[in-house]
């Protein structure tokens, strides 16, 4: 028939995830560092920043996000911070900026009162 579409019957891997196939035959080819290797961080993309009112209730504050380089954290009163709204929180003072290089969840909340949280996250450059 005209126009029908069949599946191959026992795709390959690499067919099915529409990937060219691996190359192969390419040789190894030894390197030796000589001196002190010299690594250049790339400026950070971009960046965001909001305020949120915390309450006794643990708050999302920032999901996993693999571009972020930076967090940066910083509440006018005492907080609490965790990477899961379910394990303990860990007590940060107020004024103190806490400055995280991981890609991680985030959750804050306070012990008593409402203080506002600051959060700046900076993001890689492509």
């Amino acid at each position: 028939m005209s126009g029908q579409v069949t599946d191959i019957p026992d795709p390959d891997l690499d067919t099915l995830q529409q990937r060219p196939p691996a190359i192969t035959g390419v040789p190894n080819v030894p390197v030796e560092i000589v001196g002190t290797p010299r690594f250049l961080q790339a400026p950070n993309r971009g960046w965001s920043i909001t305020t949120l009112l915390l309450t006794t209730t643990p708050q999302h504050v920032v999901g996993d996000e693999p571009n972020r380089s930076v967090l940066t954290l910083c509440a006018d009163a005492d907080w609490l911070v965790a990477t899961h709204r379910n394990t303990a929180a860990k007590r940060w003072p107020a004024n103190v900026p806490l400055v995280l290089t991981h890609n991680q969840e985030v959750f804050a909340s306070t012990a008593t009162g409402s203080p506002n949280l600051t959060v700046i996250a900076e993001y890689h450059a492509d």
